[in-house]
C-alpha cells in the first residue's frame, strides 16, 4: 500500500458514485470513528452518501451532505432486513455497498448478489467473526484488511486472496495546538470487558507505584461502553483511597483530538494510537493482550502496517507498564522530539486524502 498509493492520484476522474456505508454500531470505537470519516471523506469527493445504523454518538460528526438512515441490524431478523436491504438499494441507485462488521457484511454481501451490486468488505477486527460466513467471503468482490496481521490470519483461514487487500485507516490532521500538562496520561476507547482488565490492572496495580515518585501523575480515560460502571465504580473506590484524585473518567467526547493535545502520553493501540501520534502526542503501544512499549522512528516500519498493534510482543504485566511510564516521566523531552518526527511519517504514510483514493479504487469494477 504504501509503495503504490501514489498512483491512485492519477486516475482518470470518475462520475460520481452513491455509495452505501453499513455498520452495525455508531457509537464509539475504531470501525465507528472510520466510517464516519469515510463518509465525510467520500462526501468531500462529490459522492452521494448513505449511512445505516443504529443510531449513536458519531452521527454528530457526520458531514451535513451525509444521508443518515437509522436501523438495527439484528440476526433472527436477517431475512426481513435483507428484503428492506435490497429495496432501499434499488430505490436510491446504489452503486456500491461498503460493509463493515459481522452482520452488515453478510446481510450487505446478500443484498448485493441479489441487485448486482458491488460489495466492499472492511475487516477492523477479527477476519474469522467478521467473516465467519461463508456467503459474506463469498459475495464480497473486495476485502479491505486494516491491518497485515488481521489480513495474513484471514489468507491463512479462507481462500480470499484474489479479492483481499490492505489499506490502512485514514487520519484527519487535528489543528489543535498541543498544549500538554506535564504528567498526565490518556486512555482512550470502548470500555468492554478486555478494556476493563487492562484499565484495573493500570489502576489497581501501576498508578499507586507511580505516585510515589510522580505526586503529579493523573490518568484520564475517555470513552463508552457496557463496563462503564463497573470502571466508574473502581475509579471511585481508588480516588478515595489515597485521598487524592488519580484518575478522571470523561466518558465519551466527540472531539478525542482536543483533549490529546492536553495530554503528555497516551495509551492505546489501533486508532487511537494513530491519531494521538498524528497530533504529536508520545504514544505507549498497548493493550490487554499486547504491549510494544513506546512508539518511536525506530519501531515505526514495525508497527505501521499492523495497525499500530504489537503483533508478537507479549501481555502487558504491571512492574514493565511502571517501568516504561516511569522512563518516560524522567526522558519526557527526548520523547516529545521523537513523537513529533512521528507525527511526520504518519501524516505522509495516512492522510486521509491518500486513503481515500485509494479506497475509491476498489469501488470500481477490475
Amino acid at each position: 500500500f504504501f509503495k503504490n498509493f501514489k498512483n491512485s492520484s492519477f486516475l482518470p476522474e470518475k462520475k460520481p458514485l452513491n455509495i452505501l456505508l453499513l455498520i452495525h454500531r455508531f457509537d464509539f470505537g475504531g470501525a465507528e470513528n472510520h466510517v464516519c470519516d469515510l463518509a465525510n471523506a467520500l462526501c468531500k469527493e462529490r459522492h452521494k452518501v448513505f449511512v445505516v445504523s443504529r443510531k449513536g454518538r458519531q452521527q454528530t460528526r457526520l458531514s451535513k451532505d451525509v444521508n443518515f438512515v437509522k436501523f438495527r441490524f439484528r440476526d433472527l431478523m436477517l431475512p426481513i432486513h435483507l428484503l428492506w436491504l435490497i429495496g432501499f438499494v434499488l430505490r436510491h441507485r446504489i452503486d456500491v455497498i461498503h460493509t463493515h462488521q459481522r452482520l452488515p457484511v453478510l446481510i450487505g454481501s446478500l443484498a448485493g448478489w441479489v441487485t448486482r451490486r458491488r460489495v466492499v468488505a472492511t475487516v477492523h477486527g477479527r477476519a474469522r467473526y467478521d467473516l465467519r460466513h461463508f456467503l459474506s467471503r463469498r459475495f464480497s468482490q473486495k476485502i479491505i484488511f486494516v491491518s497485515k496481521a488481521v489480513m495474513h490470519y484471514g489468507l491463512e483461514r479462507f481462500n480470499i486472496a484474489h479479492k483481499s487487500v490492505f489499506i490502512p485507516n485514514g487520519l484527519i490532521p487535528s489543528n489543535c495546538e498541543c498544549d500538554p500538562a506535564k504528567q498526565r496520561l490518556f486512555f482512550a476507547g470502548k470500555i468492554n470487558k478486555s478494556h476493563l482488565c487492562f484499565l484495573e490492572m493500570m489502576i489497581r496495580e501501576v498508578l499507586p507505584g507511580l505516585r510515589q515518585s510522580f505526586p503529579g501523575l493523573e490518568l484520564i480515560i475517555l470513552g463508552d461502553g457496557r463496563k462503564m460502571p463497573q470502571l466508574q465504580d473502581l475509579v471511585d473506590e481508588i480516588n478515595d483511597s489515597p485521598g487524592k484524585d488519580i484518575c478522571t473518567v470523561r466518558g465519551y467526547t466527540p472531539d478525542v483530538a482536543e483533549c490529546y493535545s492536553t495530554a503528555s502520553l497516551v495509551i492505546g493501540v489501533g486508532r487511537v494510537a494513530m491519531e494521538a501520534a498524528g497530533a504529536g502526542i508520545p504514544v505507549l503501544i498497548s493493550n490487554s493482550k499486547r504491549m510494544g512499549g513506546m512508539l518511536s522512528v525506530e519501531k515505526y516500519n514495525q508497527l505501521k502496517d499492523y495497525n499500530f498493534v504489537a503483533v508478537e510482543a507479549g501481555p502487558p504485566v504491571p512492574f514493565e507498564l511502571a517501568d516504561v511510564i516511569t522512563d518516560f516521566c524522567q526522558g519526557n523531552e527526548f520523547w516529545k522530539s521523537e513523537a513529533m518526527k512521528v507525527k511526520q511519517l504518519i501524516l505522509s504514510d495516512f492522510g486521509m486524502d491518500k486513503v481515500i483514493a485509494v479506497i475509491i479504487r476498489q469501488y470500481q469494477p477490475q
